[in-house]
């Protein structure tokens, strides 16, 4: 495996890594990778153009004719994982190519259901519910972001096996930055170079930092000489974690049990439309120890059976958090 360790005792609080924002890898840099190829000189964010230009071949010559406005058109992930794909086949010529070289193989991602979906995997059918339902639209996903990566570049065959282990890449080792020029909140991220070797911990051991002069990464926790080095990508079940990642934790304190197709044949249609109108239509859940508020709510709302439930005040206290819901609790067990 892959993988961060001390080599010495590591206090709390010190910086490990700073990656600088022209060697990170996100919308920005990448327009300016690309656009630095243009005859007519207009590059876009030069500011965060890492290199020269260097050698030119094929892959460079298509940067060149690209256009600008249908660049920023794409999303942070397709025109990221495009590139991936480009500078991969430019090999050593890439000045990205040591850190498109890191990159895990795909054979680490051969555990998600994706992959199973696109390669017709029997055990597909397998899968629980939810992670059906997940599965399915990460299936949907990869298959708009191929599609149109595939049309923007018409001169040039997108090979959907390579175009997949990128696909992966980016979306196991995307981080959260803001990038001023995304259409919207799933733009905001960008790939860290070396960063993307820490692997994932349930508690955070580390924590990220970014200001003007790059991306940061420092300890939250003391560090033992060999010990190996966590980021917590985030409060995640096994289930997000097998179909994201491809891999899934012995011990998780998130993981949860999806119990939406349980609940929602118990709610009748004005119930349905009240919950959506409030937020807590669907996504049930429950841990080992307790029960998500999402089914804490359709479950009173079950409870009152009442077509006047915008009105009913002790189901809006309980919404508004005025109240802690104690009047449910035992009868919401019964349903459970």
């Amino acid at each position: 495996g892959r993988g961060l360790f001390a080599n010495g005792s590591i206090d709390k609080g010190k910086q490990l890594i700073k990656i600088s924002h022209q060697c990170l890898m996100n919308f920005s840099t990448v327009m300016a990778h690309i656009t630095s190829w243009r005859s007519d000189g207009h590059v876009v964010n030069k500011a965060k153009l890492a290199h020269s230009r260097g050698e030119g071949d094929s892959i460079t010559t298509l940067y060149a004719r690209m256009d600008i406005a249908q660049l920023q058109s794409l999303s942070s992930f397709q025109i990221v994982t495009m590139f991936i794909y480009l500078e991969n086949q430019r090999g050593s010529k890439s000045w990205w190519f040591p850190f498109i070289d890191s990159l895990p193989p795909m054979t680490d991602f051969q555990q998600s259901p994706l992959v199973w979906k696109l390669h017709d995997d029997a055990r597909v059918k397998s899968l629980p519910r939810s992670t059906s339902i997940h599965c399915d639209k990460m299936f949907d996903r990869f298959n708009r972001d191929y599609t149109t990566v595939q049309s923007f570049v018409h001169g040039l065959e997108i090979d959907r096996e390579v175009y997949l282990w990128t696909w992966f890449c980016v979306n196991s080792r995307c981080l959260y930055m803001e990038i001023p020029e995304g259409h919207d909140k799933d733009d905001n991220f960008t790939l860290a170079p070396y960063v993307d070797l820490i692997n994932h911990s349930p508690r955070e051991q580390c924590i990220l930092k970014i200001d003007h002069t790059g991306f940061h990464v420092l300890t939250s926790t003391t560090y033992s000489e060999n010990e190996e080095l966590y980021l917590s990508y985030g409060p995640h079940s096994n289930e997000f974690l097998l179909c994201e990642y491809g891999f899934m934790l012995d011990i998780n304190p998130w993981n949860d049990v999806d119990i939406t197709s349980k609940i929602t044949p118990m709610l009748d249609n004005i119930q349905v439309d009240f919950l959506k109108s409030k937020g807590y239509y669907g996504d049930y859940t429950m841990t080992f120890e307790d029960i998500s508020f999402r089914i804490e709510v359709a479950l009173a709302v079950i409870i009152e059976d009442d077509n006047k439930m915008e009105q009913n005040r002790r189901l809006n206290a309980l919404l508004n958090g005025i109240s802690d819901g104690s009047y449910y609790k035992r009868r919401s067990s019964k349903i459970l």
